[in-house]
């Protein structure tokens, strides 16, 4: 019998739908030369894995539908290990493209705001990490709260993701490669993409919240 789709999923699906069309657009309309290093930054700094990541908790995810609670926080933090691993690497070769050509740094709003998301990574990673085991540290912090704190962080590290994505698309770079109507689409994109891949997490975080104040 096949397992029966929530609205919820339904959201989940076209979110990593709708992410694959918006990075796969740009990569065909670009018409990029081989060894052009922005391709390789592009696509490491892809959100597709963290989406995925955070979509992998709820509920109503098909692809995690079988599994337990504990297989579901598995899955989690190694596909958020992973896509911080990419966005860590496609940052790196920014840096170093922009050193051989001798360019300056952080001159776009693209890349400023994509500095605070990848410092926003390291933190919520590293916040993954203590939640991971926050029952051994249980003596130092309430489970309930550090869980919190890391599904608000995970939130908000997202949403600059969004932002930085969506800036991207408004570069020099990507205008001179692409025109008005694939700036548009891949906005809309990107924007219903994130609205949809946070939809189960900001509940999550309110239903935390709530609990949390009901308990004091």
């Amino acid at each position: 019998m096949f397992v029966l789709i929530k609205g919820q999923s339904v959201a989940m699906c076209i979110a990593f739908v709708v992410k694959c069309l918006s990075c796969n657009l740009c990569r065909v309309r670009f018409q990029l030369v081989t060894g052009d290093s922005i391709r390789f930054h592009s696509v490491l700094q892809s959100l597709l894995l963290m989406a995925e990541a955070v979509m992998i908790m709820s509920q109503g995810n098909i692809i995690a539908s079988n599994l337990s609670r504990q297989g579901r926080v598995r899955l989690h933090w190694i596909l958020q290990a992973s896509a911080a691993g990419f966005i860590f690497a496609g940052f790196l070769v920014i840096v170093i493209n922009k050193n051989l050509h001798k360019k300056n740094h952080f001159e776009s709003w693209h890349s400023v705001i994509g500095l605070v998301f990848l410092v926003c990574v390291g933190i919520t990673s590293s916040g993954g990490v203590v939640t991971l085991y926050s029952l051994r540290l249980k003596q130092y912090i309430k489970p309930a709260k550090m869980k919190l704190f890391h599904n608000l962080l995970g939130v908000l590290t997202f949403v600059i993701g969004v932002a930085t994505e969506i800036f991207g698309i408004y570069t020099h770079w990507f205008l001179t490669h692409a025109n008005l109507s694939a700036q548009i689409v891949c906005t809309v994109f990107v924007v219903l993409g994130g609205i949809f891949t946070l939809e189960s997490a900001v509940k999550s975080a309110y239903a935390r919240l709530k609990a949390l104040k009901q308990s004091v």
